[in-house]
Formats: C-alpha cells, sequence, structure tokens
C-alpha cells in the first residue's frame, strides 16, 4: 500500500473502478465546504483509478455549493429526504441517513463512505478501503483488539450481537469489533 505509485491495478482490482463514494454534509459553514473541496480534489489527484459516482447528501437545502460543476456526470447531490424512510418525521441525524445509504439510486454494491475532512496526500489503492476478502473496512469509531478482554466493563448486549453476526456470516466476515461506550 505503501509503495502504490497511481499504477494501473491488478486484474482482481479491476471492479473496483466504478465504485461509489459516498459523502454526508450536515453543515454549511465555509470551513466545511472547504474541507469538502480540498477532499474531492484529493481523490481527482490521488485516485486515478476512480471513475466512478461521487454522492454528496446535503442536509440543508441552503447549502452553498454553486462552486461544483453541476454537469458533472460522476457528481450527484442528494436530498436525505429521496433516501430515508417517510415513516421518520423531522431532522435526519447522520447517524439516521447511514443506515439508508444502501436506498441511494445506482449506488454500487460495494462503496467507500468519507468523511469531508478526508483528504489524501500520496496516490492510494484500493486496497486502503477493503480487505484481502475485498470487504469494505468502514471505521466509524475505533476498533477493540480481536481478543476482548471480559473484565473491561462491556455490555453483555454487544457482545452477544458480535456472536450472532459471526455465527451468521462466518469467522472471516468481522475482524474487529467497533463498540461506543457513548
Amino acid at each position: 500500500l505503501l509503495n502504490y505509485d497511481g499504477r494501473e491495478l491488478e486484474p482482481e482490482w479491476q471492479w473496483v473502478k466504478k465504485i461509489s463514494i459516498v459523502y454526508i454534509l450536515n453543515e454549511k459553514d465555509n470551513q466545511t465546504i472547504n474541507q469538502l473541496k480540498y477532499s474531492l480534489r484529493s481523490i481527482e489527484y490521488f485516485l486515478p483509478w476512480f471513475i466512478g459516482t461521487i454522492f454528496i447528501i446535503v442536509q440543508s437545502i441552503n447549502t452553498n455549493l454553486s462552486w461544483l460543476n453541476i454537469n458533472n456526470q460522476h457528481i450527484k447531490i442528494i436530498n436525505p429526504k429521496d433516501i430515508v424512510s417517510k415513516k421518520i418525521i423531522g431532522k435526519y441525524s447522520k447517524e439516521i441517513i447511514e443506515m439508508y445509504l444502501d436506498r441511494i439510486p445506482f449506488i454500487s454494491e460495494r462503496f467507500i463512505y468519507l468523511n469531508i475532512n478526508h483528504y489524501f496526500k500520496y496516490y492510494i489503492h484500493p486496497r486502503f478501503f477493503f480487505n484481502a476478502e475485498f470487504f469494505p473496512k468502514y471505521n466509524f469509531e475505533t476498533s477493540l483488539y480481536n481478543k476482548i478482554n471480559i473484565t473491561q466493563n462491556i455490555e453483555e448486549s454487544f457482545l452477544n450481537t458480535y456472536e450472532v453476526i459471526k455465527d451468521f456470516f462466518g469467522n472471516n466476515y468481522n475482524r474487529k469489533f467497533l463498540y461506543s461506550n457513548s
């Protein structure tokens, strides 16, 4: 990964060229917009293999994206109302939107979910986003080690849920578990 210099992808990674990238833009201040600009620019420069679609989910209609080329076929602006269930009324939090990302029209089966402050300084191989079995490596929280010290103050329901997922999908599906005590 550290030696990738932007060259052509190996045959087993050709599928990733048309993958989708998703951003959730929930603030409208200039600093947030500038972070999004830097992130999009870094994708253009340091992911030369990427020819897919970038979906930007905006939570505010007043968000100023006039600098964005609307004619660009690779960038789509999405309103949360278009993907979130009609049963949910009120302001959509980031967590609620994350549950409905699979409802984005024409999103690829596997996609890359980036925060607006994620940008790249070097060429990035797709392996950075996916593990050896081509499963996405989304890290919403910091990951714990595979071996949990049961004496830690971890809820039993969390461990039971992890065990059910591991039993259903197999040992190779989830190599680390994510836990937030908030």
